[in-house]
């Protein structure tokens, strides 16, 4: 009779109309309804517990970053989650009692014939109710984990609401200068055919040489490791990375003619020179905690979708050059203050006009919690255009993609430091407008220098 009370219980707690538009189906959390046919390659760390404990933070958070959610209504949802896993739970358990129950009456099976049968339409009722609840949760839990995986990245403290300017190196030139594509046009300096394809020639394709020459030999004299990465990567590792991996703005689908729609072990093209290929080898990775800091670079390309309405020219391109930058280390502040450093060092050296800002939080990724914007200003937009950028992750990507070391048998999570160090495309662009002003010439002494280093 207690088995029937609670089940009649749960069939009300059904009827509650507690459901979100799903977006997207998740490759980093896979259900055990979908576990037959996607392979699970790990389980994200979510410790929205432990984050409820300080909710007037997270509420700041979302205040901070201009972002249209409702902790109390996201708590209200996990609560809802949590207390339907507890009865899901309690039936798996009434089912093991009652079969129990009934392999000991069976020993006297005669004599307990009417309890037995009694028991027996017990369990096909829990069983039956069981299935349902299997069917209800498992859309529950999904729709659950995704809105929790979309959660934004706690704020650093020195993420500012208001851009601040940290450091600036010479002052720009107030003077309109022609678009960096009329004047490369008129140099004939790069073949621009649509954002996916654009050619650097003469001088343009010998400056790409000289900077990325110059940041690869000054990054292996600062002690960091160059890393060949793929230029690939799967939906598990860019979700993770904090990407929405369906949405065709944010990331490149490779798709076949006979993917099944409902497929998300997807290969995505991300660049060698991403946050997502780094990521990709240190997923489900456990690293000695005598090996911290971790400091690496990766010389290629970087790929991205670009929207149709977007300006045609070099600051907005789908497949860029870039030199990209990773460090992990078990102290956030100390590795933050000394890429910085380097930064300031390499930019000062190429002698031309630049600023460091802290972004503020509402121009920020939800992955990040502090961006150090690297900048130089275009003379024909009279703007600033970022041409690198230095992020910090905590251990937002380390809890997501299983990226640990161990203490005492105790899995901890590296922090992150990552991003742009320089992007070719979008600094040839304002070394143009800068150069039209000041020379004619693009490859200064300077650069030739590097050339050959």
């Amino acid at each position: 009779m207690k088995t029937l009370k609670m089940l009649s219980y749960l069939k009300l707690v059904f009827i509650v109309p507690f459901r979100v538009k799903r977006q997207f189906s998740s490759a980093l959390y896979i259900t055990g309804d979908k576990a037959h046919k996607t392979f699970a390659v790990l389980t994200p760390v979510i410790d929205f517990e432990k984050q409820l404990e300080n909710k007037d933070v997270l509420e700041r958070n979302f205040k901070a970053r201009q972002l249209p959610l409702d902790i109390d209504k996201i708590e209200e949802r996990w609560k809802f989650f949590h207390d339907i896993d507890i009865q899901k739970k309690t039936l798996e358990l009434t089912r093991i009692k009652i079969g129990a129950l009934v392999r000991e009456l069976m020993k006297d099976e005669e004599a307990n014939k009417h309890e037995i049968e009694k028991y027996k339409l017990h369990s096909r009722l829990v069983k039956d109710d069981l299935n349902n609840v299997k069917q209800y949760f498992h859309n529950l839990e999904e729709d659950t984990m995704l809105i929790l995986l979309n959660l934004p990245n706690v704020l650093h403290e020195k993420t500012p609401l208001e851009l601040v300017t940290l450091h600036k190196f010479l002052e720009n030139s107030e003077e309109k200068s022609l678009s960096h594509m009329e004047i490369a046009e008129k140099c004939k300096l790069i073949e621009y055919i649509d954002p996916f394809t654009c050619y650097f020639k003469s001088d343009a394709a010998l400056f790409e040489m000289a900077v990325l020459n110059y940041f690869r030999h000054s990054l292996l004299d600062l002690d960091y490791t160059q890393f060949s990465n793929p230029d690939f990567c799967r939906s598990v590792i860019v979700e993770g990375c904090g990407i929405k991996h369906e949405e065709k703005s944010k990331v490149f689908m490779l798709e076949r003619h006979d993917q099944s729609k409902d497929d998300v072990n997807r290969l995505h093209l991300c660049g060698a020179a991403s946050l997502s290929s780094f990521m990709a080898y240190f997923c489900r990775h456990t690293i000695q905690q005598s090996y911290f800091p971790l400091m690496y670079f990766s010389v290629g390309r970087k790929y991205q979708p670009i929207s149709e309405k977007t300006p045609k020219n070099l600051f907005n391109l789908s497949q860029e050059s870039v030199i990209n930058i990773f460090t992990s280390t078990l102290e956030e502040e100390d590795i933050l203050d000394e890429v910085s450093k380097h930064v300031v060092t390499l930019y000062e050296s190429l002698g031309y006009h630049f600023r460091l800002a802290y972004l503020p939080a509402n121009k920020l990724d939800e992955s990040e919690s502090l961006r150090l914007s690297i900048q130089m200003y275009s003379n024909h937009l009279k703007d600033y255009v970022e041409v690198g950028n230095i992020s910090a992750y905590d251990s937002y990507l380390s809890k997501r993609l299983l990226f640990n070391y161990s203490v005492d048998k105790e899995r901890r999570y590296p922090k992150i430091i990552a991003g742009t160090l320089v992007n070719i495309p979008k600094l040839l662009g304002c070394v143009l407008e800068n150069n039209s002003v000041k020379s004619a010439s693009l490859i200064t002494s300077l650069l030739q220098k590097f050339m050959f280093v």
